[in-house]
C-alpha cells in the first residue's frame, strides 16, 4: 500500500498558528491544491472535516470518481491561546 500525505494550501487570513480554526483555502491554496494533485491518481482519499481541507478533497473525489471519506479524528488539535494568532 502507498499513503500519501498532503497538506492543505493557504488558508485565508494567512500564515497562523490555525489548529482547528475553520478557514477556507484562498484562491492561490486552491492552485497549490490543483497544481500538487495534477497528473496523480488515488483510490480513496481519506480527510479532515476543516474546510481548508474537505473542501478541496470533494473536489478532487469528483472529478476523479473516487471515494470520499471524513475522519473526525484528522482534524488538526486546538492551539488554545495560540490559535488564530
Amino acid at each position: 500500500m502507498i499513503l500519501d500525505l498532503l497538506r492543505h494550501g493557504e488558508p485565508q487570513g494567512g500564515r497562523l498558528y490555525r489548529g482547528n480554526q475553520d478557514d477556507a483555502l484562498t484562491e492561490k491554496g486552491w492552485q497549490q491544491m490543483l497544481d500538487s494533485t495534477q497528473n496523480k491518481t488515488w483510490d480513496f482519499i481519506a480527510t479532515s472535516p476543516l474546510i481548508r481541507c474537505a473542501d478541496f478533497a470533494k473536489h478532487l473525489s469528483t472529478t476523479q470518481h473516487i471515494p470520499c471519506q471524513i475522519f473526525d479524528d484528522l482534524e488538526e488539535l486546538g492551539f488554545g491561546d495560540w490559535q488564530g494568532r
